[in-house]
């Protein structure tokens, strides 16, 4: 429990630090005295800041993840974009950060949520027929680019939108038959 609460409050400096300063220029010696824990055992939980970074990233994408799993087992999907929307609305601020980092990281979050999009979407596709005409490819992409642009409309206006939610449920009743 305690390498785990060690770890959380590791991850949690970093992210107060970058709301103040570039990302770049923040030093393992900064994390380690933001977190009350000596430089070496900062290094005993990460070898550097993009480990760390990497550790907050993938922690996102499983929230991500978790609450993705379920969102093509309704026809009717507002209660997976409200949860959804409720998990953007609290983590908005580390968000924010994930995606104003250096491209290695902001462009690996978008990776893993494109690749949960399409494996979720190629795994329900069965349970629920799409109209034919349209190439799965496509489809894909779309919901992606829809899901993406939910989140990044979700995290800088940090509210649930009624309106917006059930917008992209009809949306999606029109992929589905």
């Amino acid at each position: 429990m305690q390498k785990n609460q060690t770890k959380e409050k590791i991850k949690n400096s970093l992210l107060s630090l970058i709301e103040n300063n570039h990302f770049e220029k923040i030093t393992a010696t900064e994390v380690s005295q933001k977190a009350h824990i000596s430089r070496s055992n900062l290094y005993n939980y990460y070898k550097n800041k993009d480990q760390i970074i990497d550790g907050i990233v993938e922690d996102h994408v499983a929230y991500f993840r978790k609450i993705y799993q379920n969102r093509y087992n309704y026809y009717d999907i507002s209660d997976f974009l409200n949860e959804l929307s409720d998990l953007l609305i609290h983590k908005s601020s580390n968000l924010k950060i994930i995606l104003n980092l250096p491209s290695r990281f902001s462009d690996k979050f978008k990776n893993e949520i494109k690749s949960i999009v399409k494996k979720t979407y190629l795994h329900n596709k069965y349970k629920h027929p799409t109209i034919k005409s349209v190439p799965t490819d496509y489809e894909i992409q779309f919901m992606y680019l829809l899901t993406f642009n939910y989140i990044l409309y979700t995290i800088n206006n940090p509210q649930k939108n009624l309106e917006i939610i059930e917008s992209i449920n009809k949306i999606q009743k029109l992929f589905i038959k």
